[in-house]
């Protein structure tokens, strides 16, 4: 039982700092790939280059998700753009806005 109990609490240590710094030590990981890939092209090593830009932009997507996750995916202008809402009483759905 004292295995378990230790074995949850560095799965949990884990989640919370994979949820707090993943994101940025994911991104910082997929910098250092492009910039290898980049070196393997000056090499001429075409098919390593690919595999490792492959890892880079794996990694990146997987931060960027991160960071949506803990951020808000809502705090991106695009989105701030899509979901503002539209002058006339009702929102771009349609529905009534709420008072105040």
């Amino acid at each position: 039982m004292d295995a378990l109990i230790q074995s949850l609490g560095s799965v949990l240590l884990g989640g919370l700092v994979v949820w707090y710094v993943g994101g940025w030590l994911l991104r910082l990981a997929a910098g250092s790939c492009f910039v290898c890939a980049a070196g393997l092209l000056a090499l001429g090593d075409v098919g390593s280059a690919a595999g490792v830009a492959g890892c880079g932009a794996a990694c990146w997507t997987v931060g960027e998700i991160l960071l949506r996750l803990r951020h808000g995916w809502w705090r991106s202008t695009r989105a701030a753009r899509l979901f503002r809402a539209a002058p006339g009483g009702t929102s771009r759905c349609g529905a009534a806005r709420p008072p105040g």
